[in-house]
C-alpha cells in the first residue's frame, strides 16, 4: 500500500506541476492581449475625440463579450441607422474642421531572441518534455517493479487522457479569449499538449500489444489506428503539429503490429481510410504539405506491396488504382468543380501527386505474375489519370501521364512462356527475333483502345473548349497526337521489333487518316474555339505528318526509308505555303533531324550492287533527298528564314556532297564497300570537297546563311585533310608505290594533283574579303603545296615511267630538270605578280626560285656531274641576276628627283605595291 502511495504521490507531482505551469502560461497570454487592447485604445484617444456613436462602438470592442452575447450579434443583422439632420453650424463645422491625420501603421517589432526562446522554443520543447517524461516514467515504473503491466498500461492511459484534456482546456480557454479557432501559430501550447497525450497513448497501445501481450494483433491494429486517426482528426482545432503527429502514426501502425500471417487487404483498406482522412483535412486547412506527406505516404506503403507474393499482387493493385482515384477526387475534381477554363493555371501540387502514382503505376506494371491484373491496373490508373486531365484543365498534364502508364503496359508486357523456356545453347546472342507478346489480340486491343482514347477525347475537349489557354490547349494536343504514334511505335517493337511490317504500315496509315480529318474539323471549328482549335488544328496536321513518316519508316527499308522522309518533308514545307502551320513548319525540322541522325548513324544507305557510274540507286538515295529537302528549303523560305530553313538547307548540302563523293567512289572502285583506294580516288574526293567550298562561298555572296559559312569551312578542312594525309602521305604514289595511270602528260596525276591545286587557289581567291585570313592563307598554301607535288610527281612520271617509286634511281637529267621546272615556275608567278601587282603571286615564285637555289645547292653540286652541274648553277646565277633586276626597276625602284613635268608630258605612274 505504501509503495502504491508513493507511486500515485509521484504520478500527480508531475501533473499538478504540469497544470500549474499551463494555467501561468494561460494568464500570461491574457495578460499581454489586454495590454495589446488598451494600446490601441489609447492610440484612438491621442487622435482626437470620436463622435459618440464611435465611442460607444470602441467601449462595446474592448469589453469582453461572453459567447452568448457575440453569437447573437453575428446571427443577427445589423440594421442600417436612419441619416440625421445637418444643421447649419453643423455643416459650416464639418466644412472648417481640419482633415483628419491618417494613422500611420507601424510595422511590427522584429521578434528578438528572447522572445523566441521564450514564447516558441520554450513550447516545443516543453511538449517533448512531457512525453519523455511518460515514456520516462513508464520505464521507472518497469524497473523498480512498482506495477504490474496492468496498472502500467493504465497510468500510461490516464497519462495521456490529462495530456489531452489539459490541451483542450487551454484551447478552449485561448477562444474564450477571442483568438481565432483557426489562427494557430507554429508554437502552440495547446496543440503540443495535446500531441504529447497522442504519443503517450500511442506509446501505451503498443506497450500493451507488443510488450505485454495484453491485446491481440487486431485489436492493437485498430487501437492504435483510433489513436492515430483521432489525432488526424484533431489537427483541425490543434494545427499542424499535431497532423503531422497524426499522419505519420497513422502510416506507421501496420508496421508496429506483429503477426504471424499478416494479410495486405486489411492494410489496403485501412490506407484508403488515412488518405481519406488526411486529403479531407490538407483541403478543409489548406494544409497543401500535408496532402504532398499522405501522397508520399501512400506512395511508399505503393512499393512495399510490389514485394509481398505473387498471390497477393491484386492487393498491390487495388491500392495503387484506389489511391490514384482518391488522390484525383480530393485533390482535382473536387476543388475545382464548376470552375472555368480561362483561369487554368497548372495546378503544380496535383500534377506532382498524378504523376507520382503514374510512375508509381508504370513500376507495379513491370512486375512479374500480374497476369490479367496487368490490363486492369495500366487501364484504370491510364482512365483515371485521363479524366482528371479532361474534366479539369489546371491538370491538363495529366494526359501526359495516362500515355506514359499505356506506354508502361505495353512496354511490361510478358512475352509467351515457351519462348523464354528456349534454350540459347543454338543462338549465343539469343532468338534473332525477340519473343512475341502473350495474349497478343489482348495486347494489340489494349493499345489500340489506349491510343484510341487518347486521340478522340482530347480532339473532342479541344473542339469544345473555346476558353482554354494556350499552355492547356497545347498539351491536350500534345497528348493527342503524340501518345498515339507513341503507342504505335511500342506495339511495333514487340512484335515486329522494328522490321518492315505492312499490318503496321496500313494502321499508321489509318492513324494518319484519323488526325487529317481531326486537323480539318479543327480547322472549320477554330473560329468559334478560338486558340483551343488553332493550336489543335496545328497539333493534329503535324501529327498526321508523323504518322506518314512512321509508316514510311516501316514499310520502307534503308535507303528508301531517307528518300521518303524527305519527300514527305517536302509535302509537309509544300502544306506550309497554303495553310500557315506552326507546328507542321517544325514537323518538316523534325523529319530533317530524323534524316540527319540516320545518315549520322550510317552515311551509306545502299550497299552491294547498285548499278553502273553515274546513273545508278545514289541518285535515288542520296540525289532526291537532295533535291526534295532543297526545295523545302525554298518554299520554307517564303515564309521566314529561321532554324528549320538552316536545318534542309544543311542537308541539301549534306545530301549534294554523299552523292558526288560516292559517285565518284563507285566510278572508280566499282563497289562503296571496296577497302581499295588509290590517289586518283583522293584527289578528285579534295577536288570536289574544294568545289563544294568555292561553292558556298560565292553562294554567301547572294544570300548571307550561316549553314553556307559553316560548310564553308567545313568543306575547306575536308579538303585540306585529304590533300595532307592522303595525297602527301598514305596515298602519293612515292611512297605507296601503285603506277600512275594515262600517258606520260594526261594521266591520274593532273586530275588528282593539278586540278586539286587550281581549284585551292580558285577558293583563296574567291574567299578573299569574305573569309578569315588564316582561311584564304590555307588555300593559298594547299595550292602551291598541291601544285608542287605535281610538278615533282609529273617530272618523275616522265622519267620514270608509270612506276614512280622513290626509291627508283634517278639520272642526272631528271634531276636538272627539277631545278628547271622550279625557276620557270617561279618567273611565271614573277612574271604574273609584277602585271597584276598581286604580292601573293611574288611571294609563290619567291618560293619555287628559293627551293631552286636549295636544290642547286644541296643536291645538285654533288649529284650532277660534267656539263649539267655547270649548265644548273649557270642558269640559276642568270636567273637570279635578272629577278634582282626585275626587283630593283619595277617592283622597289625609286625614280629621280622631282623635278616636275615638262609641259605636255604625263605625270609618272605610281611605283607597283
Amino acid at each position: 500500500m505504501e509503495f502504491v502511495l508513493l507511486a500515485l504521490i509521484a504520478l500527480a507531482i508531475p501533473v499538478l506541476g504540469l497544470v500549474a505551469f499551463f494555467r501561468t502560461l494561460s494568464l500570461a497570454n491574457r495578460v499581454l492581449l489586454l495590454e495589446g487592447r488598451l494600446a490601441e485604445a489609447e492610440q484612438r484617444l491621442a487622435l482626437g475625440p470620436a463622435p459618440a456613436g464611435a465611442a460607444t462602438e470602441a467601449v462595446a470592442e474592448i469589453a469582453p463579450a461572453t459567447p452568448d452575447v457575440a453569437a447573437a450579434a453575428l446571427s443577427q443583422p445589423a440594421e442600417e441607422a436612419e441619416p440625421l439632420a445637418v444643421t447649419e453650424p453643423e455643416a459650416f463645422e464639418a466644412a472648417t474642421a481640419p482633415e483628419p491625420v491618417p494613422t500611420q501603421v507601424t510595422p511590427a517589432p522584429s521578434r528578438s531572441l528572447e522572445e523566441t526562446i521564450g514564447t516558441r522554443w520554450a513550447v516545443w520543447l516543453g511538449g517533448l518534455a512531457l512525453a519523455l517524461g511518460g515514456l520516462f516514467l513508464v520505464r521507472y515504473s518497469i524497473e523498480q517493479g512498482f506495477f504490474g503491466p496492468g496498472a502500467r498500461i493504465v497510468a500510461g492511459a490516464l497519462f495521456a487522457a490529462a495530456l489531452v484534456a489539459i490541451g483542450e482546456r487551454l484551447r478552449r480557454s485561448e477562444r474564450a479569449l477571442g483568438a481565432g479557432a483557426f489562427v494557430i501559430p507554429s508554437a502552440h501550447a495547446p496543440s503540443i499538449v495535446t500531441a504529447a497525450g497522442a504519443m503517450t497513448a500511442f506509446a501505451t497501445v503498443y506497450a500493451a500489444h507488443a510488450l505485454y501481450g495484453m491485446v491481440g494483433p487486431a485489436l492493437g491494429f485498430v487501437l492504435m489506428a483510433v489513436v492515430a486517426l483521432a489525432a488526424l482528426a484533431a489537427s483541425a482545432l490543434h494545427g499542424p503539429a499535431l497532423a503531422s503527429l497524426g499522419l505519420l502514426g497513422a502510416f506507421a501502425v501496420p508496421l508496429l503490429v506483429d503477426s504471424s500471417n499478416p494479410q495486405p487487404w486489411p492494410v489496403v483498406l485501412y490506407l484508403v481510410v488515412v488518405a481519406a482522412a488526411g486529403y479531407a483535412q490538407a483541403r478543409l486547412r489548406r494544409w497543401r504539405w500535408l496532402a504532398r506527406a499522405v501522397a508520399i505516404g501512400t506512395g511508399l506503403w505503393g512499393l512495399a506491396f510490389m514485394t509481398v507474393s505473387v498471390d497477393e499482387r491484386s492487393a498491390m493493385v487495388a491500392h495503387i488504382v484506389i489511391q490514384t482515384a482518391l488522390a484525383a477526387f480530393m485533390l482535382v475534381v473536387e476543388p475545382y468543380r464548376g470552375a472555368p477554363d480561362d483561369d487554368a493555371a497548372p495546378d503544380r501540387l496535383a500534377l506532382a501527386v498524378l504523376g507520382g502514382f503514374a510512375v508509381l503505376a508504370g513500376l507495379g506494371l513491370q512486375q512479374s505474375g500480374l497476369g490479367a491484373l496487368r490490363p486492369v491496373l495500366g487501364g484504370a490508373v491510364f482512365a483515371i489519370e485521363l479524366g482528371a486531365a479532361l474534366l479539369i484543365a489546371p491538370t491538363a498534364g495529366a494526359a501526359l501521364f495516362a500515355a506514359g502508364v499505356a506506354g508502361a503496359m505495353l512496354w511490361g508486357w510478358p512475352v509467351i512462356t515457351e519462348s523464354l523456356a528456349e534454350s540459347p545453347t543454338v543462338l549465343p546472342g539469343g532468338p534473332s527475333r525477340p519473343p512475341m507478346p502473350d495474349a497478343l489480340w489482348l495486347f494489340l486491343v489494349c493499345g489500340a483502345l489506349s491510343g484510341a482514347a487518347l486521340g478522340a477525347l482530347t480532339w473532342a475537349r479541344l473542339m469544345r473548349s473555346p476558353a482554354l489557354p494556350r499552355l492547356a490547349a497545347g498539351i491536350y494536343a500534345a497528348a493527342g497526337t503524340a501518345g498515339p504514334l507513341l503507342l504505335l511505335t511500342l506495339a511495333w517493337w514487340s512484335v515486329s521489333d522494328f522490321d518492315r511490317s505492312i499490318p503496321f504500315a496500313l494502321a499508321a496509315g489509318g492513324l494518319g487518316g484519323a488526325f487529317t480529318l481531326a486537323a480539318r474539323l479543327l480547322k472549320e471549328q477554330r473560329h468559334e474555339s478560338g486558340w483551343a482549335a488553332l493550336v489543335g488544328y496545328e497539333a493534329f496536321a503535324a501529327g498526321a505528318l508523323g504518322a506518314l513518316a512512321l509508316g514510311l519508316t516501316m514499310v520502307f527499308d534503308k535507303g528508301s526509308l531517307t528518300v521518303a522522309l524527305a519527300l514527305a518533308a517536302l509535302g509537309a514545307a509544300w502544306v506550309t505555303t497554303r495553310e500557315p502551320l506552326g507546328l507542321l513548319r517544325y514537323g518538316v525540322g523534325a523529319l530533317g533531324v530524323a534524316v540527319a541522325l540516320r545518315l549520322g548513324w550510317n552515311t551509306v544507305l545502299l550497299r552491294g550492287d547498285i548499278g553502273p557510274p553515274i546513273v545508278n540507286w545514289l541518285l535515288w538515295a542520296y540525289g532526291v533527298p537532295a533535291l526534295a529537302f532543297g526545295l523545302a528549303t525554298r518554299l520554307l523560305r517564303r515564309q521566314r528564314d529561321d532554324q528549320v530553313v538552316a536545318l534542309t538547307q544543311a542537308l541539301t548540302l549534306a545530301f549534294s556532297a554523299l552523292l558526288v563523293f560516292f559517285e565518284l567512289r563507285h566510278a572508280l572502285t566499282g563497289r562503296l564497300d571496296s577497302p581499295r583506294t588509290d590517289h586518283l580516288e583522293v584527289g578528285l574526293q579534295v577536288l570536289a570537297a574544294l568545289l563544294f567550298a568555292v561553292l558556298t562561298v560565292s553562294l554567301e555572296a547572294f544570300r548571307r546563311s550561316m549553314v553556307l559559312r559553316v560548310a564553308s569551312y567545313i568543306f575547306g578542312g575536308i579538303g585540306l585533310a585529304g590533300a595532307l594525309l592522303g595525297l602527301t602521305i598514305f596515298e602519293n604514289p612515292l611512297f605507296e608505290g601503285r603506277p600512275v595511270v594515262g600517258g606520260a602528260v594526261f594521266n591520274s596525276l593532273l586530275l588528282a594533283y593539278l586540278l586539286p591545286s587550281l581549284a585551292a587557289f580558285a577558293l583563296a581567291r574567291i574567299a578573299r574579303g569574305r573569309r578569315a585570313a588564316w582561311f584564304v592563307g590555307a588555300a593559298w598554301a594547299l595550292g602551291a603545296g598541291l601544285n608542287l607535288l605535281w610538278i615533282v610527281l609529273e617530272i618523275r612520271r616522265i622519267f620514270q615511267g608509270p612506276s614512280i617509286r622513290m626509291f627508283r634511281p634517278t639520272s642526272d637529267a631528271e634531276f636538272y630538270t627539277y631545278s628547271a621546272a622550279f625557276l620557270a615556275v617561279g618567273l611565271a608567278l614573277l612574271a604574273y605578280g609584277v602585271l597584276r601587282h598581286s604580292r601573293t603571286a611574288r611571294l609563290a615564285s619567291a618560293a619555287y626560285i628559293l627551293l631552286a637555289v636549295g636544290k642547286a645547292f644541296l643536291f645538285d653540286m654533288s649529284g650532277l656531274t660534267g656539263p649539267l652541274r655547270a649548265l644548273s648553277f649557270i642558269g640559276l646565277g642568270a636567273v637570279l641576276v635578272g629577278i634582282g633586276l626585275v626587283y630593283q626597276k619595277w617592283i622597289f625602284g625609286r625614280p629621280a628627283a622631282p623635278t616636275g613635268p615638262a609641259a605636255g608630258e604625263p605625270a609618272p605612274e605610281p611605283t607597283p605595291p
